[in-house]
């Protein structure tokens, strides 16, 4: 009987360490995975980052681009409008000169 209750503390503590060995070989595996996850996570990350810096860069370029277009027709509006204004002078000026050739006339 000693011997039989023996043989099945045997039994259960095979049963326990073919269990422990299971769940040891299943936590490295999850572990290895979480592991696996977490590099391809960086990769990503890292690919996103230097994305993200490239578009912001073309967008800092673009927007560069677009203040020095905006400054530029600024600047030929108010050209143009002096121009506008010296012309419309010019006009009166004539005029006046022609109504006075005119009154004289």
């Amino acid at each position: 009987m000693e011997n039989d209750l023996k043989q099945i503390e045997d039994t259960k503590k095979m049963a326990n360490d073919k269990e422990v060995i299971r769940y040891t070989k299943e936590l490295e595996d999850k572990n290895m995975e979480i592991s696996t996850l977490k590099q391809e996570l960086e990769t990503m990350r890292k690919t996103y980052e230097v994305q993200f810096s490239k578009l912001e860069a073309k967008a800092d370029a673009e927007k560069i681009v677009n203040d020095k277009e905006i400054i530029k027709y600024v600047k030929e509006l108010e050209d143009k409008n002096m121009e506008v204004s010296t012309l419309k002078q010019k006009l009166e000026t004539m005029k006046k000169k022609h109504v006075k050739y005119n009154v004289h006339s």
